[in-house]
């Protein structure tokens, strides 16, 4: 819900901003404020668009027993975008008034599950209608005793989609500030977390302490076929407002690596590979396999 991007020095939002830290033995919180800069390439950057973020992040700490542990988190995250010319589903003029609430939990049980979720909801106003929207990730893996320390996994997310665009209720779950290049919902990016169902599977080993490599699989759905599927930056990608090409997005599948060459040094290299489905063949457009290869360096200093 809130990140930079992974694959670049800065973010989709260039802030001032000021955070105000409170740790305590029970939580750590911290409290955000913000306003987003107008970039300009020839003078400094002094001048701010109508455009407010707020944010509560509070981290509770971790619940232990001699068979279980809890840790979790608590997060508010608003967006106050003022312009007053956001266009809402009848076509009315307004601003957008978005709060999100949400809760996150990892923790193990025993020396061989471990597990994590996370649950957001959304509510405000855009334009003059109303933000009805919500999202789930739970996850859960077992690693075995055994050479390699192999760890199998498997994770499932939702975000809520808008199977009716005249309603004047937008129910199509915003990731609001999440990074656009976070690898969540597959390393390609070719879906954000909107309108979404992700079944993913994984498989991982420790050939050496310092090499991890490991594989996932992830199959794409819709969670509503009268919605769009749409770009890792928000944008509708396609959409068949009958929903008569289905909800079957397609598949990826990556091959992952990374060697802590050092302290301080990162090496990561992957391949994935996206498989269309049916909805990608019934709609306008290529429906060709994607492939994509990486490599990236990572010093710590």
């Amino acid at each position: 819900m809130f990140g930079p991007g992974e694959w670049g020095n800065v973010g989709r939002y260039w802030w001032d901003a000021a955070k105000l830290y409170i740790h305590t033995g029970l939580v750590k919180a911290d409290i955000l404020y913000g306003r987003q800069i107008i970039s300009e390439p020839s003078h400094f950057n002094d001048e701010h668009f109508p455009y407010h973020m707020a944010g509560l992040y509070a981290q509770f700490r971790q619940f232990t027993n001699h068979h279980f542990s809890v840790k979790p988190d608590l997060f508010y995250i608003g967006r106050y975008d003022t312009h007053g010319n956001l266009k809402d589903e009848k076509g009315r003029l307004g601003d957008e008034i978005r709060h999100t609430v949400g809760a996150r939990v990892e923790g193990k049980a025993g020396t061989a599950w471990d597990y994590y979720g996370t649950v957001a909801g959304q509510l405000g106003t855009y334009g003059k209608g109303d933000i009805e929207s919500f999202g789930i990730i739970s996850g859960a893996g077992y690693t075995f005793k055994a050479d390699w320390s192999p760890r199998l996994g498997a994770e499932f997310c939702y975000a809520s989609g808008d199977g009716d665009p005249s309603d004047g209720v937008r129910s199509t779950l915003d990731n609001v500030y999440g990074a656009i290049d976070a690898y969540v919902y597959g390393w390609m990016n070719v879906v954000p977390w909107m309108n979404l169902e992700d079944y993913q599977v994984s498989f991982t080993v420790h050939p050496t302490r310092d090499l991890k490599v490991w594989v996932e699989y992830n199959y794409f759905r819709l969670a509503d076929p009268k919605d769009a599927w749409y770009y890792s930056t928000g944008k509708v990608m396609r959409k068949d407002p009958t929903g008569m090409a289905g909800r079957d997005l397609g598949h990826e599948i990556n091959l992952l690596g990374q060697l802590k060459v050092s302290k301080t040094i990162d090496f990561l290299a992957g391949y994935g590979c996206f498989l269309p489905g049916n909805f990608v063949s019934k709609t306008p457009g290529s429906d060709a396999p994607a492939h994509w290869v990486f490599t990236q360096l990572t010093f710590n200093l």
